[in-house]
């Protein structure tokens, strides 16, 4: 799979990052026929990190600290993918998340159930599944390349009920390179929970049909307040053929009844570490010395015998009068400042995260109350916290503000991230690239269409009384 290069700040990558500001280099030449790529990673071993979380609600504002978390957790212990279940999301509520691709599935015929995939920094396809009828199971699927090899990914979640598991839905899942996450409300002592539902026997038998292993290690993930219960309810399955590269780790309630579950795919091949790339900033370029520089270097030129050692000259005159005007640096990394980190709500955090896991170990009635009440306090703070903070942001605003930042303010307000972005690749059809000039040819073609506007006479004009409006604006305070 090709990375397609996407003009959107959520899904950027380093090339369209790059284009704006850097260059890698003025020149690669030519290069070897390079194989379809597969996703990079900067750690010394390639591994795959995948999070999982029942969130129980995401539908309101007061819930979004528990996404925030998640995402914190994400980033802390760099997962590439993130599978979340029970977001109990409506088609109208817009999600808006930096860095990351959105792929949801929301319940549209009742309340509640809803999935959701959200994906960074890999190569991804959407694997369309055939609609299921009969059955409560909520299914979707991606395809990702690591380390040459695809691999399946399915987050799936069944409200709990009488109806057992649908076993022609679940055998379209038990395909090769394959993991299956998610909570299916079934109980079995094969992953960690107490007793068995019928729903679990009918899962544990097909798991066994299919020769699928477990990676739940029997540590509870569910933790249910109303009845001070435990239990394995969140699951994950892998294929025999990757299961003895995983690892499986309960984290931190992020505030769901729910723990995040970390599954990371380790694999022994080494890659390149790419954080010492540097990049040409073109913003403190300095023109001046550039251009004498590159003309005192070509103005000693002698005659050569053929065109090569000229096109090495002249490339290298160029790289030498760059590396002396031009400075160079890493690109800076966004890093998120979530509001859950901040000093008030962080000691909170904290002291919800031992009162879980005394409850965890001994479910106490008055644990249980103390945690009710911290989540409260948590949820009520939060809001108040952001409610500051854009008090604060246009308190700041004035008629001196430059356009640029009040440009870039509108438009991440009003900005509408795709919710359901099926991929972020796209295929060649021969199945590899043999140049950049083809690489290059199929990009042009898949963005043509987005130079295709037409303007007419009454756009400029309208154009025109904008520029006049803000120009006017700019006079008095008032506007006037």
């Amino acid at each position: 799979m090709t990375r397609l290069l996407k003009p959107f700040e959520h899904t950027a990558s380093s090339v369209v990052q790059d284009k704006k500001e850097h260059v890698w280099r003025v020149s690669r030449g030519l290069r070897p026929k390079s194989k379809l790529q597969s996703t990079s990673f900067s750690s010394g071993r390639s591994q795959l990190r995948i999070l999982q979380c029942n969130i129980n609600g995401l539908c309101t504002s007061a819930t979004r600290v528990k996404l925030d978390q998640l995402l914190d957790l994400a980033n802390r212990h760099q997962a590439h993918i993130i599978a979340i279940q029970e977001t109990k999301l409506k088609p109208t509520y817009n999600l808006k998340l930096r860095e990351y691709c959105i792929l949801r599935k929301d319940r549209l015929n009742k309340g509640g159930g809803g999935l959701i995939f959200l994906i960074r920094n890999s190569n991804f396809e959407c694997v369309e599944l055939p609609p299921f009828s009969d059955t409560e199971l909520e299914v979707q699927a991606i395809k990702i390349k690591w380390n040459n090899k695809c691999l399946n990914i399915y987050n799936a979640y069944q409200p709990p009920g009488k109806r057992g598991v649908s076993s022609d839905t679940l055998i379209l899942m038990f395909t090769d390179s394959s993991f299956i996450l998610g909570d299916f409300n079934a109980k079995h002592p094969l992953w960690g929970s107490s007793v068995a539902n019928d729903r679990g026997n009918e899962l544990s038998n097909l798991l066994d049909d299919h020769a699928f292993c477990v990676l739940n290690d029997g540590t509870p993930t569910y933790c249910s307040h109303s009845y001070d219960s435990r239990d394995a309810l969140d699951v994950s399955f892998a294929n025999p053929d990757i299961f003895p590269s995983c690892s499986w780790t309960v984290l931190d309630s992020v505030g769901s009844d729910y723990s995040p579950v970390l599954i990371e795919l380790s694999h022994t091949h080494k890659t390149p570490n790419s954080k010492n790339a540097l990049f040409w900033n073109f913003k403190k370029a300095n023109w001046g010395l550039y251009k004498s520089s590159l003309d005192n270097s070509l103005s000693g030129v002698v005659s050569f015998c053929d065109l090569d050692s000229k096109w090495r000259f002249f490339n290298y005159s160029v790289l030498r009068a760059a590396c002396v005007a031009i400075p160079r640096g890493n690109r800076k990394k966004y890093k998120p400042n979530f509001i859950h980190n901040s000093e008030a709500l962080l000691p909170l955090l904290h002291q919800r995260n031992a009162l879980q896991r005394d409850f965890m170990s001994s479910p106490f009635p008055d644990t249980k109350s103390a945690l009710k009440l911290i989540n409260a306090k948590i949820k009520q703070l939060y809001s108040v916290i952001r409610r500051d903070r854009w008090n604060s942001l246009c308190e700041g605003l004035d008629s001196h503000t430059p356009n640029t930042k009040l440009w870039n303010l509108v438009k991440n307000i009003d900005r509408m991230q795709p919710q359901v972005e099926k991929t972020n690749t796209f295929r060649h059809p021969g199945g590899s690239l043999c140049s950049d000039n083809e690489a290059a040819n199929m990009l042009g073609r898949h963005y043509q269409k987005e130079s295709r506007l037409s303007f007419n006479s009454e756009d400029k004009g309208i154009a025109k009384s904008a520029r006049d409006f803000i120009h006017k604006s700019r006079c008095n305070p008032n506007g006037c």
